[in-house]
């Protein structure tokens, strides 16, 4: 082919540029754009074709790449499996990043490769023109297929085979095969994963979390589809953004696992993409949980709808969607593309009071959350990792985000359980204040982050809070899956944390009592306990780092709200209860203490689901 002609280039009878005119993509070899549509067949549709039908393969072209240089990229021939691009740097077989091997291969080259778009082209071809230009793929040489060499890269050791990787000219010149990297596996290592093939771990993670924001209003609206379907929803969403980040994270935790050092964290060609994916990958699902409903806010003070989400022992003003005073404004206000209605919403008026049912608006959100939490706390394998230790062993395999990030996970367990929303939830700039806002009036929810270790978390001062739709379905969730699976690995950690115990009854638990925190029951006298683990600032308030202990101390921060009571607490940190003439404690706030005996519900399901679990690890069985 000889990428000088008309037709080639699009300047003949084709009203856009040709097939060859857009070069190579920077992560793939076969483009899906914004909406999941392709734009033409991709420089590794036209290899296969050339090898299906032609019998020819391409291999680095001399005149760009020296025959001797070409044997330094050799190692990308020989296995898919390394999720590092391997290159032959001076005489060290190293990693390096995407771009620079890009750079390396002299992949684009705008002086060779491109020439200024046609008016014809600029008028049909769309945002498929770049800076006004279309450009060609790096020339590629063939040699027959028959003729090409399958042996070691690396000078006779077996150890490193390659089919197919090179092929010798008449001069005895080693001519290295083009190496395509495409995508085969789904929800498995991030430089295999369909359509994202070659892609750093960083760049995955924000396209997956990206996406998953953007197509809200696709995947959750029948937007007048007779076909809707909405009972798959949560299971697509799990398996297309939640189970995919959890397979990521996989790889990025044993990769820490693996050990690191300051200057490879910033070094692009070895951990600093996976350093920045961590953090990336912990918000998206924190924010899939914690997604609030789409609407205007107001504060507790502006409607009375809110009052209930307002924590007893909250230092912020907690927002929430509901009425207000007329002669009142939201504080602002979340629009669809940064929100998720909770539940389904139905047409009444297509359906009728008999059918309703089959005309759904929109699906809900409240399975999704309760997903996104088990693909924090999973800590069964996303693939097959075939080793004399796991064969021996196995727990090694065994991984979730407490692995690597346990500050950020006991954070946000702790915050969900404790009802602690200033600890957790999602944020907006007070629109008063000067903060940025998107589409006019509608604010950015913003995320706390949680995975610092040496330093607090905070939020800006002129933050406002949102209630994240959380309750008792969620908190059971997040109770269960976190309870189910987080132990496989038999790090009892986390579920140490959550440990809760009546006293005098079975399951208690003999710990000194200075490291106690108790919560005794106004209605039952039941005493529940709690072992603290010491106090740390979450955006300038003291909590415990346990979870139950946390929760304990929520119930009794409702204590003193609902009921009369004297100064002061005692040793266990409970509030002393003001007595009537036959003994009984004193309300003081009804709907208070109506809260505190739904809240009490959570604590009683969280020790009957860790009765029922037991308090040893769980042996799960094969598939890892």
């Amino acid at each position: 082919l000889d990428p000088e002609t008309a037709d080639e280039q699009g300047e003949a009878g084709e009203s856009r540029p040709g097939i060859l005119y857009f070069a190579n993509t920077s992560t793939m070899e076969y483009q899906i754009e914004r909406g999941g549509e392709t734009v033409g067949l991709g420089t590794y549709d036209q290899h296969a074709m050339k090898a299906l039908y032609g019998r020819v393969l391409e291999t680095f072209d001399d005149r760009i790449v020296k025959t001797d240089e070409q044997l330094n990229f050799r190692f990308k021939n020989w296995s898919q499996l390394p999720d590092k691009d391997l290159v032959v740097v001076g005489r060290e077989l190293k990693g390096i990043h995407y771009t620079e091997l890009a750079r390396q291969m002299k992949v684009f080259d705008p002086k060779r490769d491109c020439r200024p778009a046609t008016d014809e082209e600029k008028a049909t071809a769309g945002w498929r023109v770049v800076h006004g230009k279309v450009c060609a793929p790096t020339p590629k040489d063939h040699f027959a297929w028959r003729d090409f060499a399958s042996d070691s890269v690396n000078g006779g050791d077996p150890d490193f085979n390659a089919p197919y990787w090179h092929v010798v000219d008449k001069n005895k010149k080693d001519h290295v095969r083009w190496p395509y990297r495409w995508g085969v596996s789904h929800n498995s290592y991030f430089h295999t994963n369909d359509s994202d093939a070659g892609a750093d771990a960083y760049e995955v993670a924000v396209n997956t979390s990206k996406k998953f924001e953007m197509t809200y209003p696709w995947t959750y609206f029948r937007r007048s589809n007779r076909e809707y379907y909405y009972r798959g929803v949560p299971s697509s969403v799990a398996d297309r953004y939640f189970d995919r980040m959890r397979s990521y994270h996989w790889q990025v935790a044993t990769d820490f696992a693996r050990g690191t050092t300051p200057d490879a964290l910033m070094d692009d060609d070895d951990m600093r993409p996976v350093a920045m994916a961590q953090a990336e990958i912990f918000s998206m699902l924190a924010k899939a949980i914690l997604m609030p409903e789409p609407g205007d806010y107001f504060s507790a003070t502006a409607s009375p709808d809110t009052k209930p989400h307002q924590p007893v022992d909250s230092l912020r003003l907690i927002h929430d969607i509901g009425r207000s005073d007329p002669t009142k404004v939201p504080a602002f206000s979340i629009g669809i593309g940064e929100g998720r209605f909770i539940g389904e919403d139905y047409n009444n008026d297509i359906g009728g009071s008999w059918d309703y049912l089959s005309f759904i608006n929109h699906a809900g959100f409240t399975v999704e959350k309760g997903l996104a939490l088990m693909a924090l706390v999973d800590g069964r394998p996303t693939l097959s990792t075939i080793t004399r230790a796991n064969f021996l062993d196995g727990r090694a395999v065994k991984v979730n985000f407490r692995n690597d990030l346990p500050h950020a996970i006991d954070r946000l367990i702790g915050g969900i359980l404790a009802e602690d929303w200033e600890s957790v939830a999602p944020g907006v700039l007070d629109p008063t204040s000067g903060g940025p806002s998107v589409s006019g009036s509608q604010s950015a929810p913003l995320l706390m982050d949680l995975t610092t270790r040496t330093i607090a978390p905070s939020r800006p001062a002129n933050q406002l809070v949102m209630f994240p739709n959380i309750g008792y379905k969620q908190q059971l969730a997040a109770a269960i899956f976190t309870a189910l699976f987080s132990r496989l690995n038999t790090d009892m950690g986390l579920v140490n944390k959550m440990r809760v115990w009546l006293d005098g009854q079975m399951g208690e638990v003999k710990i000194p009592e200075a490291e106690q925190v108790r919560y005794t029951d106004p209605v039952s006298g039941y005493t529940y306990i709690a072992r603290k683990y010491g106090n740390e600032s979450i955006d300038g308030k003291q909590v415990d780092r346990g979870i139950a202990s946390r929760m304990i101390a929520h119930a009794n921060a409702m204590v003193a709200a609902a009921y009369e009571t004297e100064p002061g607490v005692d040793a266990f940190g409970r509030p002393n209860l003001k007595r009537d003439a036959d003994g009984q404690p004193i309300v003081k706030d009804a709907d208070v203490a109506g809260h505190l005996g739904q809240y009490v519900g959570l604590v009683d399901a969280l020790r009957e689901i860790e009765l029922r679990l037991g308090y040893g690890p769980l042996i799960a069985g094969g598939g890892d």
